[in-house]
């Protein structure tokens, strides 16, 4: 079979101009690959490469691939440290790891505005009454938790204990002694810190308090003024006792009366061992003329509480049943969610595992995106 010498010589052309197409394609691909590689390497590079450490040597940050989870993890071979991370570099995944790789981690501070305002200008002593065999449980959760925003804090036992720094009185350990402790303890911060302080709180070791809201409920009274807040109850005292488990503060005035003037005298202040403190200082003071306060806030609503968040706010004993405290409180007040104020201080009987949880889900838990309304002091009070 003969073969068309047109058809095959244009074959052979067809050929030759692949052949030259496909080496043009060739070095077209390489050129482009050569320029995406001097322009996107960099960035390639510092993804790849993060280290954030203030020290290059000690720490190398990486990323972790776990799951569907990026995870930035230090890895570190040397002993557990206290570092200092920039604001920038933290994440809510890294707070939660951070123990798990060996690094103990310093966090800057929040922006607290106003709360250092009052730290300055609304000075508290907390005194924590605690016993020894409380020292290493419950004292020391409120060591760790809330008594570091007082601007001074006593714990009051019948024991030394130089990790608590106790202040220890000479008395028997029990309830039958508390009204003893009460005056002592207040003697004691009456003749060592008097001048230093402007309100005086006592709260027991399974107290825990909102110092910050406690201050703000303050700075509308002038302690000069004889006053003394808590949860107020209403047997047995005419204007009103405070509950000592929810805690209480005297003013600088009321303390001054209670010291000098009530404890002395068998006229204000009984004498006799009592394990019933809060009703006892409660019926001194009246007589002292200390106005028992109102703590609610301007919606009715209570700040201070003698039981757990849950029994305020999840009715376990109604109101028309038998249960005490329904008898006691001296306002009318709701149960359920409208029973405590957002600028709640204080609540009992508080075990310590729930204290460092409150400190977590008060100080620590931030929701995103939500803005809190705008922080705006009371106005004071020009008179009791």
């Amino acid at each position: 079979m003969m073969l068309n010498p047109n058809k095959v010589n244009y074959n052979r052309k067809l050929a030759k101009i692949t052949r030259k197409n496909s080496v043009f394609i060739g070095i077209l691909m390489f050129g482009m690959i050569i320029l995406l590689v001097v322009f996107f390497a960099p960035a390639g590079v510092q993804l790849f490469n993060m280290n954030y450490s203030h020290d290059a040597n000690a720490y190398d940050h990486r990323i972790v691939i776990a799951g569907d989870q990026a995870i930035l993890r230090e890895l570190k071979a040397e002993e557990p440290e206290i570092v200092e991370v920039p604001e920038e570099y933290i994440n809510p995944v890294d707070r939660i790891m951070s123990d798990l790789n060996g690094v103990i981690r310093k966090y800057p501070h929040h922006n607290k505005g106003l709360a250092d305002t009052l730290y300055n200008e609304v000075k508290i002593l907390c005194w924590v009454n605690t016993w020894p065999s409380n020292h290493k449980t419950r004292a020391k959760a409120v060591k760790e938790t809330w008594a570091k925003r007082c601007n001074k804090v006593l714990f009051i036992s019948t024991k030394e204990d130089p990790e608590l720094d106790t202040v220890a009185l000479p008395l028997k350990d029990g309830r039958q002694y508390l009204w003893s402790k009460i005056r002592g303890a207040f003697t004691y911060v009456y003749k060592n810190y008097f001048d230093e302080y402007d309100w005086f709180v006592r709260a027991d070791d399974d107290t825990y308090m909102i110092v910050e809201n406690l201050r703000y409920m303050l700075y509308q009274y002038d302690p000069m003024s004889p006053i003394h807040l808590g949860c107020k109850f209403k047997p047995f005292v005419k204007q009103g006792y405070m509950s000592g488990g929810a805690g209480y503060v005297l003013s600088k005035e009321a303390l001054r009366r209670f010291v000098e003037i009530g404890i002395p005298d068998p006229k204000y202040c009984k004498q006799e061992e009592d394990e019933m403190d809060d009703v006892e200082i409660g019926k001194c003071l009246e007589k002292l003329n200390v106005t028992a306060g109102d703590s609610r806030d301007w919606n009715g609503r209570g700040r201070m509480f003698p039981f757990i968040p849950e029994q305020h706010l999840v009715t376990v004993s109604p109101k028309d049943g038998d249960f005490w405290y329904w008898k006691y409180v001296f306002y009318p007040t709701d149960d359920g969610r409208n029973c405590c104020s957002d600028r709640t201080i204080s609540f009992h009987y508080i075990s310590p595992q729930f204290m460092y949880t409150m400190e977590f889900l008060i100080y620590e838990l931030k929701p995103f995106g939500l803005k809190d309304d705008e922080d705006v002091l009371p106005k004071k009070y020009d008179e009791l």
